[in-house]
């Protein structure tokens, strides 16, 4: 089973498609979560992330995604208020390239690829 849940949400990503789970958060009163954004080479934000994060763009047939981790309080969270970039606690952001990158990078969060799914499953706040 955690095999096809793996394959569909690659398959998702490679569509495009955001991706999320939730984490644990590192104290009470707050929420976690890890989204996973892929990167589309063709608009022009994507080649100034890169260039901002010094990572080299890999060949155009290996995906390239924007790892995101952060808390919110939970107030926040339970009360469907609008949340911002201001409103994350914690916030950790990272470039991974390919399917094994990021594996590695979900790894870091203890969260393996066939865990995510698409963010209004999980709450996904922003």
């Amino acid at each position: 089973m955690s095999d096809a849940r793996q394959h569909q949400a690659l398959e998702l990503l490679r569509r495009g498609r955001p991706m999320a789970a939730v984490v644990p958060a590192s104290t009470g009163g707050r929420c976690g979560w890890v989204g996973v954004y892929p990167l589309d080479r063709t608009r022009s934000g994507t080649a100034s992330l890169l260039a901002r994060r010094a990572t080299v763009a890999p060949p155009a047939d290996v995906p390239i995604f924007r790892v995101r981790r952060f808390e919110v309080l939970e107030a926040l969270s339970t009360a469907d208020a609008s949340v911002g970039e201001d409103d994350l606690l914690d916030p950790s952001d990272e470039i991974a390239v390919g399917p094994e990158g990021l594996r590695v990078a979900l790894g870091r969060f203890g969260v393996d690829v066939a865990d995510l799914k698409q963010p209004w499953a999980t709450d996904y706040p922003i």
